[in-house]
C-alpha cells in the first residue's frame, strides 16, 4: 500500500517534468526539430495519466482495460526513443 501512496505523491513531480520537457523545447525555441522525442515525451505523460487513473478507479473492468493500455505504453517506449535516437544522430536520414 505504501508504494501506491509513493506513486501518488511522486505524481505531480513526474507531471511538472513532463509538462516542462513538452513546453520548455518551445519557449526556447532548441529541439523543435525532433518530432520522436515530442511524441516520446506525449507517450510519457499518457502513461502517467493512464497509470493514476489506473491507480484511483474503482471498477474492476475499467482498471483491467487501463493495465491492457500500460503494455501499449511500456511496447511503444523502447521503439520511440530508438527512433529519437537514429533521428538525433543523423542515421535514420541516410539516401537509399
Amino acid at each position: 500500500m505504501e508504494q501506491y501512496l509513493i506513486f501518488l505523491a511522486l505524481t505531480p513531480l513526474a507531471l511538472a517534468g513532463s509538462l516542462s520537457a513538452i513546453l520548455l523545447p518551445r519557449m526556447v525555441h532548441s529541439y523543435q526539430r525532433f518530432a520522436w522525442l515530442r511524441i516520446f515525451t506525449y507517450v510519457q505523460l499518457l502513461f502517467l495519466i493512464n497509470n493514476v487513473a489506473e491507480l484511483l478507479v474503482r471498477d474492476g473492468a475499467v482498471k483491467q482495460a487501463l493495465a491492457a493500455l500500460d503494455y501499449l505504453y511500456i511496447g511503444s517506449g523502447p521503439s520511440l526513443w530508438l527512433l529519437f535516437s537514429l533521428e538525433y544522430t543523423g542515421v535514420r536520414h541516410y539516401k537509399s
